[in-house]
């Protein structure tokens, strides 16, 4: 354009030297004032296909850019937060002694925040570990992409119906999902399938207030969550590799929907609370513009989560402790749900409608779509009815979840019980309940199989604990130890990333059926419908199969609890201490397992026993039988 300029003015006459200079000014401030300065650096980031590209130079700015906003907010911040920690401990000191402890309590936190927020390290390692678990765990798969799409309108509406009807909430979300798309396919355009583009936000498909409010959220870092590692890929001169190229393309899809989630939610809150605090007529078009930009960052912090650095718990952040990167993957999600939870259920109790709606919102969208083992207070209630059973006389009855399901199925029949106890989803023939649900939010180790015992159990909470790293470094170990003993399917199922192993495990489950490790097979190939294959293909729960698993788990437990209390009856027995307490502990065994009775051919034979075994021990504790006599006989020290 510039040139053009400089060609449309051939006199030299000073009149059109300054025709020229205007001309040129006004270009070159159009140029910059239009361009999207919340993408500068996604753009800097992304220019590979602009011609003069220099990867270097590339990489040098963003390095600079990576390390120096850590340093300018440092420079920034530093003395204005420090001056307010003096203030809250010259507070502190004019205060009683209870008083002044809890002040300076927070003084010091907020210290501690302020050095671990503001201060900068690298953690390469941990970058790339947990970039490879986000591939490989969840990436593509259609299971997860469900479970995110269904986030909007299992939380965000809930969430805006807290001021709005449902019914207006659910329109203005529909509306928000809709824009969004639109959005992101205007900014896609030309851009290619795979390639990462930047979110117009001051395109005409938004209102110029609907421009600003996104923008707002934009700026602290609510829209484009990912942006941080394009620069972080740059400035380490990677942004071509092409490994990083197939980790970009596998969570190609989930990014953009993360995006559109956002970006929905911010839309919808905002015009929700533009339209309710315009019929309340008390605030300007300003302040109105203002108040409904909060909420809207309020609500996609709320209901799509704030994953930054910055937010998250002082023992949650990256340079908290060595790994704590990796450990604390993918539950910084589960902690903030805890929070909001127990945040609305304060407010509720206190009497605040807007929590309580909420709150009600929640609770319904969860129990149709996931059931009331989705709810959120599934686990704690079972919890407690757990201890209860183990803390009773009797530690072999029926575990209180299955005597639910029981009691449900034979009130309403199995398939009405199904829907009731995991969602609507349940009539399709999917069990959505864990994956759309909260009802394992509360729980330490939320994604530990059920259908595991004893130490195998304990070794899956072990490596729960220690974050999807160790997991899936445990299921690379077992594929490679299926590789060996030449299972092929098994072994790239459990080494392959699971948007690509679970369609291996259902071509496996039509050929063979669901088996045990042993290769046994539990279900055959022919009792599988085509949607259940289907359904394991995507990652989606099976009915069938989960509830196979559930049945195998409960079955398992029941036998064992049993067969230990029937020993320990006999042992009792055998002692001979309170031998009509005893009787009776046993006829109500009996009573309660009649398959497992407890015979007085059982009594004879334990006594017998122990009798039998009494006699070959010594004094010293050995158990001596007169084979192995010598070797005791050997021992004289």
């Amino acid at each position: 354009l510039i040139d053009r300029i400089n060609r449309s003015y051939e006199g030299d006459s000073d009149h059109d030297k300054a025709m020229r200079k205007r001309n040129e000014q006004a270009v070159k401030r159009i140029f910059v004032e239009t361009q999207h300065e919340n993408s500068s650096l996604h753009r800097l980031a992304m220019r590979r296909s602009i011609s003069g590209y220099n990867k270097d130079i590339s990489r040098v700015l963003q390095s600079f850019m990576l390390q120096s906003a850590h340093r300018l907010s440092a420079q920034k911040f530093f003395i204005p937060i420090q001056e307010q920690l003096d203030a809250v401990r010259e507070i502190a000191s004019d205060k009683d002694k209870a008083g002044s402890t809890k002040l300076t309590e927070v003084a010091n936190e907020l210290a501690i925040r302020r050095h671990m927020d503001l201060s900068y390290e690298e953690t390469p390692i941990q970058d790339a570990v947990t970039r490879f678990n986000q591939a490989w765990v969840l990436g593509a798969s259609p299971a997860y992409l469900m479970q995110q799409f269904g986030q909007t309108f299992m939380l965000t509406v809930p969430h805006l119906s807290g001021r709005n009807s449902v019914g207006a909430a659910t329109k203005a979300m529909w509306k928000g999902v809709r824009d969004a798309v639109s959005l992101i396919r205007e900014s896609g355009k030309d851009s290619g399938l795979m390639n990462r583009f930047e979110i117009k936000l001051d395109s005409e498909l938004l209102k110029e207030d609907e421009q600003k409010a996104l923008k707002y959220v934009a700026d602290l870092g609510q829209l484009d969550i990912l942006m941080d590692h394009d620069i972080s890929l740059g400035a380490r001169g990677k942004e071509t590799s092409k490994y990083d190229r197939m980790i970009e393309m596998t969570n190609w899809t989930a990014r953009q929907l993360e995006t559109t989630n956002r970006i929905s939610t911010a839309l919808a809150a905002y015009r929700l609370e533009t339209e309710r605090l315009k019929k309340e007529g008390r605030m300007t078009a300003e302040q109105i513009h203002d108040e409904a930009k909060k909420y809207a960052a309020e609500s996609v912090e709320q209901t799509q989560v704030d994953y930054s650095n910055e937010n998250a718990a002082r023992w949650m952040k990256r340079n908290a402790f060595a790994g704590s990167k990796l450990i604390m993957q993918f539950k910084k999600y589960q902690v903030h749900m805890i929070q909001m939870l127990l945040w609305n259920s304060k407010k509720a109790l206190a009497g605040d409608k807007e929590a309580q709606r909420i709150l009600t919102g929640i609770l319904t969208t969860h129990m149709l779509m996931a059931g009331s083992l989705g709810l959120p207070i599934a686990a704690p209630i079972f919890a407690v009815a757990q201890m209860a059973a183990w803390l009773g006389a009797d530690d072999d009855e029926v575990d209180p979840e299955v005597a639910y399901k029981n009691f449900l199925a034979d009130m309403i029949g199995k398939d009405a019980a199904d829907a009731f106890v995991r969602g609507l989803p349940a009539a399709l023939g999917a069990d959505m309940s864990k994956r759309l649900g909260l009802g394992n939010v509360f729980s330490p180790v939320p994604f530990v199989r059920s259908d595991k015992q004893g130490k195998e159990q304990f070794d899956a909470m072990v490596l729960a604990y220690l974050g999807p790293s160790m997991s899936t470094g445990g299921r690379l170990v077992d594929g490679l130890s299926a590789l060996s003993d030449g299972k092929f399917v098994d072994a790239w199922s459990k080494m392959l990333p699971k948007y690509l192993a679970d369609p291996m495990k259902a071509y496996k489950a039509a050929q063979e059926g669901i088996t045990t490790k042993q290769g046994n097979v539990r279900i055959p190939a022919d009792n599988l419908s085509v949607a259940d294959v289907i359904m394991i293909g995507m990652g989606v729960p099976s009915l069938k199969v989960n509830k196979y698993y559930e049945y195998n788990t409960a079955f398992e437990d029941q036998k064992a609890a049993a067969t230990r209390v029937a020993g320990e009856l006999k042992k009792q027995w055998a002692k001979g201490d309170d031998r009509p307490g005893t009787r009776e502990a046993i006829d109500e065994f009996n009573e309660r397992h009649p398959s497992m009775r407890i015979t007085p051919k059982d009594l004879f034979a334990a006594q017998k026993e122990t009798v039998r075994y009494a006699k070959g021990v010594t004094e010293d504790g050995l158990k001596v039988g007169k084979r192995d006599k010598e070797f005791a006989e050997n021992l004289r020290f």
